[in-house]
């Protein structure tokens, strides 16, 4: 347990002396900060993944030369969103984290889709064309697609599986 202290440590402290050399709007569009969050989940995984303690070199090389990878050129730029991908993407199918308010978003989607069909389908067969009640069951997949979405995420959030 100590050992994956140890290994989050660096990786904080890693982000500090680079969040300095880097221009703070790039810190923030790269998402920077999501990996010290990776960190803490591959270092969660890597007993039981080896995918997982691979990745740990990857995020020290990673932590350690944000400079060279941000402020350089751009293949250098891509090759760092490919890294942050490839652990993401890892992270969300072997794992099941997922970024925060994922099924928040996800769902008022779905609930806006599945709203403005039945308004159109209601609204035609009552009204004959185009009336309010569009609007309102709209409205009402929007939130009941969002409240299922967060009881979702809350899940997530518990079981401390969110980014």
């Amino acid at each position: 347990m100590e050992k994956g202290k140890d290994y989050c440590r660096l990786i904080e402290k890693n982000l500090e002396i680079q969040q300095q050399k880097i221009n703070p709007k790039d810190y923030k569009f790269y998402l920077v900060g999501r990996f010290l969050q990776y960190a803490r989940h591959v270092e969660k995984y890597a007993d039981s993944c080896v995918e997982c303690n691979n990745f740990k070199s990857d995020i020290v090389h990673v932590t350690s030369n944000l400079e060279n990878y941000l402020n350089r050129s751009k293949t250098n730029k891509q090759e760092y969103e490919m890294i942050s991908d490839k652990i993401f993407s890892h992270l969300s199918k072997n794992h099941g984290i997922k970024p925060s308010n994922y099924y928040t978003s996800l769902y008022s989607v779905f609930g806006i889709l599945a709203g403005g069909f039945l308004g159109l389908l209601l609204s035609y067969l009552f009204y004959n064309g185009f009336s309010k009640l569009i609007l309102f069951v709209l409205l009402i997949g929007f939130l009941v697609g969002n409240i299922l979405g967060y009881r979702k995420d809350k899940k997530l959030r518990t079981n401390n599986l969110q980014l």
